[in-house]
């Protein structure tokens, strides 16, 4: 998926149904550390926007994180979950799944950088 280029002042967007683009660019996302995209990931993961990622969405602390299958019958609106998917995909796409679980093991379950290695060589 081609995240669409935006200048950082034009970032801030309109959560509503009309306004389909994404809020980043590839490239912005592609100049980040691993580390920071691991961290993104991982923040992103929790229904969170990063502090110091651009382009969080005009509304989005107020957004229900995803739609259930009854609220699906009811009409579309945006969640949290319509952001978040694609920037997560993107990130996943730059640096892997490895990349991504590393950190979550690092930094949030306290594991040694060796645990996580013999962990994922056993997954």
């Amino acid at each position: 998926m081609k995240i669409q280029s935006k200048h950082p002042a034009e970032l801030l967007i309109d959560a509503s149904e009309e306004n389909k683009q994404q809020i980043l660019s590839d490239e912005y996302l592609e100049k980040q550390s691993v580390e920071t995209l691991a961290r993104w990931s991982s923040t992103l993961n929790n229904w969170r926007w990063p502090s110091d990622m651009i382009g969080k969405p005009i509304g989005f602390d107020n957004l229900k994180w995803y739609l259930h299958c009854d609220d699906k019958r009811k009409g579309r609106e945006k969640t949290r979950h319509d952001f978040i998917s694609p920037v997560m995909k993107k990130i996943e796409e730059i640096i892997g799944d490895k990349e991504c679980l590393r950190w979550h093991h690092l930094n949030n379950l306290k594991r040694t950088n060796e645990e996580f290695e013999k962990w994922w060589a056993e997954s």
